[in-house]
């Protein structure tokens, strides 16, 4: 059994809240300034005692690394997701990096990964009340002009048909608790695109819930600078989308829980093959 280190315990529990993170990113966030050898010496070690397992399947071929059921012990903490789809993988993978960006820069004051969402869900309604349910693939509390406000996340690696599309927009539009749907695309034309198909179901401009788009490379490289498309209109990340303190009351996690339950009931008609996988 290895001698566990106070450093051992935040990554694992920062691993078991993020779900998975890959070397490179461990490296970033607990080893500044190690170098990469003695890095994948310890996670090997933590590999070898059980309380982190590793995970292929990176285009990369980089390792990535979640939390046991020993490691999850060790730290007190339960895990919510235990096993990753290959297919999804690259997805699952960019969209924790985009939540430690947007949770570095300030913009991002809570966030309910999709298997969070679907556990709350679970455990209000049974499964099956959820089990044909779309769930976004976040909620993020966010402030705009001094309020907390909740935003479904939908990070796009491929495009998907118009119908699916609209489908979607038709019950996202009813969401009076939802600030924004945040589209977020690898590219311009992908923008273009989706961004067409909320302009002609919604002719006035508006969908009854905000709609922006915003290219994934230009996130991941400069946040507060990236552009918030909108059906009639572009804006700056950072003039949007506050990034201060967390505001006390309510909490985002409040806001984010709170959201959870009244846009992802049993009135919600939505259904896996509406919400296919990005």
């Amino acid at each position: 059994m290895a001698n566990i280190t106070k450093r051992d315990e935040a990554l694992i529990k920062r691993i078991a809240e993020l779900g998975m993170l890959s070397t490179n990113q461990i490296s970033e966030l607990f080893f500044e300034g190690v170098a990469n050898t003695t890095v994948l010496r310890r996670l090997r070690i933590l590999e070898a005692s059980k309380f982190l397992r590793r995970v292929i399947g990176l285009d990369t071929k980089e390792c990535l690394w979640i939390v046991t059921a020993l490691g999850a012990e060790l730290v007190s903490i339960k895990i919510v997701k235990t096993k990753w789809s290959k297919h999804m993988i690259e997805h699952d993978h960019k969209l924790i990096a985009l939540r430690l960006v947007l949770e570095r820069v300030g913009v991002a004051h809570a966030w309910m990964p999709e298997h969070e969402i679907r556990s709350h869900m679970f455990k209000k309604f049974g499964l099956d009340k959820i089990k044909n349910k779309i769930i976004p693939d976040g909620f993020i509390g966010i402030e705009v002009n001094g309020k907390m406000e909740s935003v479904a996340l939908e990070l796009e690696l491929t495009l998907k048909t118009k119908k699916h599309y609209r489908n979607i927009m038709s019950h996202y539009q009813d969401k009076t608790d939802l600030y924004a749907v945040w589209y977020i695309v690898p590219t311009s034309s992908m923008i273009k695109s989706i961004k067409e198909t909320w302009s002609k179901k919604y002719a006035s401009g508006s969908s009854g819930v905000n709609v922006y788009f915003s290219d994934l490379n230009e996130l991941m490289n400069n946040p507060l600078e990236t552009n918030l498309v909108g059906l009639n209109s572009v804006i700056k990340l950072s003039e949007l989308f506050t990034p201060l303190e967390v505001l006390s009351v309510p909490s985002p996690a409040q806001v984010v829980s709170t959201l959870v339950e009244n846009n992802l009931a049993e009135k919600n008609q939505l259904t896996s093959e509406i919400h296919s996988p990005s």
